[in-house]
């Protein structure tokens, strides 16, 4: 089965922002990118052991066949031949890396008996008119991921190490892209780690996958401190992501210019919002100097200035715009009918949508649409996006809006050992997130937890249709205590096995009260990744369109999608 593409189904489109308004004389990303390579494998294909493809680039051959596609922002295509490019590259003597076999890289460090390793979805059809690239990288390989406990923790701001004969100095950068992140600094190889904290675009300050939002200020002045400590000295720089950059000048370059990007972006947001300017406004309001927007590397091809900003001022000011009417606004789905009734029905504002669409008024035309989420939306809107998260969104909302949701194989990140490393306390937390508070009543049960082996005590309690845990203490009228093996436990996180199994097995001894145990188990949602975004789609049926897999050989088969390779379309 393949992925045809077929003309757009809208009548007229406005031409994409033109060419000239970037750098595109700058072609200093494809040097860096494309020098030092080793060797590549003939195959652009990684078999899984489950059947299908863990990696495929065969599937964005289409970037091969021509260039300038009028339904790909023509930044967007440049980034994605970038991240094309793949094989094992020199970065300097005694380091390499494997780039293009994932949205990460793998670097390796030679050190004296070995090397060092580190490494870090998308079910929209990749095609002109799909899924393009995400911009960090082409795609999030499919399959499990595995974990390697950490044998030594950075706790201080600088600390230096030497690690098998290789000196390192770790720089702590927390709340940076991660809660927990860390530059490093090579000073014998004047090789410079960067992690995700700098690489060849804007990263997200808030992530559409969900997550907290990053500390924009405190990512500059960590970069800031790098520049200063290890930037005026190094001679390569690299990252999780994307190519090296080699010479000093090259390495302060990216380094001050990245600096300035998110401290902009924070100072500039807050300037605006201490002038009034909402959440619900800054994205139309606010945008880069033109001086720190020409650089490719600050190009929104992860993160983007539109919702960037936004979590700027939801990180200090919230969601809310200050406007009463939007304190308790109505759902989608009760709101909407107004909307459609007052606009003079459906017909009316389909034919708006065409004219606004005809225009070139995209957004307007998706704001009175969004109101018909059963009708078939504008999406070409996607087109005009440089950044691939937002370019996915609008192309996934259309997608889902034509055709039952897309079946594919969802990355395994609830492994073995992910779940061995993870605390006990995380877990419950995780219990009590999939606890159906509705479902509660009046029950109420506290439970003693011990692990004897690792000389480790929770408390687990019910009470106000509400799941708590505390570790280190153990309550003297509890209803249960259950006392297990942090090890035997493990088969319980990962759903191979049940307390009162473990049990009845001799692996766990409990005291008291077990239909505890079966009371809890019953108040637990398991959580499927296939619910509708889009209100109403459930069950829809094909439209035909751009999104077609049809017989590579007759042309002809039903609607239905196949990718040798799957995860979500959500950016990290």
């Amino acid at each position: 089965m393949t992925v045809a593409i077929r003309a757009p189904a809208f009548r007229t489109a406005r031409p994409l922002p033109s060419a000239a308004r970037f750098p595109f004389d700058d072609t200093q990303d494809f040097d860096e990118a494309f020098q030092r390579l080793i060797a590549a494998p003939d195959s652009l294909q990684i078999e899984a052991e489950a059947g299908g493809f863990a990696w495929d680039l065969e599937r964005f051959d289409f970037l091969k066949q021509g260039e300038n596609f009028d339904s790909i922002h023509p930044s967007l295509e440049r980034q994605a031949r970038l991240t094309t490019q793949f094989g094992l590259y020199e970065v300097m003597d005694g380091i390499y890396q494997v780039r293009g076999y994932d949205l990460s890289n793998l670097t390796l460090i030679e050190s004296e008996t070995g090397w060092m390793v580190y490494q870090y979805a998308f079910l929209l059809p990749a095609s002109p008119f799909g899924y393009v690239t995400q911009g960090l990288g082409q795609s999030a390989s499919s399959g499990a991921t595995g974990l390697v406990a950490p044998t030594m923790e950075i706790t201080d701001p600088i600390e230096e190490h030497i690690i098998d004969g290789v000196k390192m100095v770790f720089q702590l950068t927390p709340g940076t892209e991660a809660p927990s992140e860390l530059n490093t600094y090579l000073p014998d190889m004047k090789a410079l780690w960067m992690a995700e904290n700098v690489t060849g675009t804007m990263h997200n300050i808030y992530t559409l996958r969900g997550a907290q939002v990053r500390d924009a200020l405190g990512w500059s002045q960590f970069i800031n401190e790098a520049l200063q400590m290890f930037g005026q000295d190094a001679e390569v720089m690299f990252a999780s992501h994307h190519w090296p950059r080699f010479g000093n000048a090259r390495i302060q370059e990216v380094l001050r210019a990245q600096r300035d990007l998110y401290a902009n972006l924070n100072n500039q947001v807050l300037h605006f919002a201490n002038q009034g300017v909402t959440i619900n406004e800054i994205h139309n309001v606010y945008e880069p100097p033109a001086s720190i927007a020409n650089n490719w590397f600050n190009r929104g091809y992860h993160g983007s200035v539109q919702h960037n900003v936004r979590a700027v001022i939801n990180r200090y000011l919230g969601y809310w715009d200050a406007n009463p009417a939007m304190l308790i606004p109505l759902s989608p789905a009760d709101a909407a009918p107004l909307y459609v009734e007052m606009m003079g029905g459906a017909n009316a504002i389909m034919a708006k949508g065409q004219e606004l669409f005809d225009g070139g008024a995209y957004f307007q035309a998706v704001e009175i649409l969004n109101k018909l989420v059963y009708a078939e939306p504008a999406n070409t809107i996607g087109y005009q996006q440089e950044n691939p998260g937002l370019r996915n969104s609008f192309l996934a909302g259309a997608y889902e809006l034509r055709s039952p949701p897309p079946q594919g194989t969802a990355t395994e990140t609830a492994t073995p050992d992910v779940i061995q490393a993870m605390a006990t306390g995380l877990f419950l937390d995780y219990v009590g997130v999939k606890m159906d508070s509705r479902k509660v009543g009046d029950l109420a049960f506290t439970v003693n937890i011990v692990h004897p082996d690792i000389d480790e005590q929770y408390i687990l309690e019910l009470s106000n249709a509400t799941l708590t845990n505390i570790e280190g203490y153990q309550a003297d009228d509890a209803d249960l205590t259950v006392t297990i093996d942090r090890e035997q436990l493990v088969p319980v996180m990962i759903g191979e096995a049940t307390i009162d199994a473990q049990i009845d097995a001799g692996n766990a001894r409990a005291e008291g009260d077990r239909t505890v145990l079966t009371q809890m188990a019953s108040l637990l949602t398991d959580f499927e990744m296939t619910f509708e975004v889009m209100p109403g789609t459930d069950g829809a049926t094909a439209v035909p369109g751009r999104y077609d897999t049809v017989d590579a050989a007759t042309g002809e088969g039903p609607f239905e999608v196949k990718t040798s390779s799957g995860s979500s379309v959500l950016p990290n």
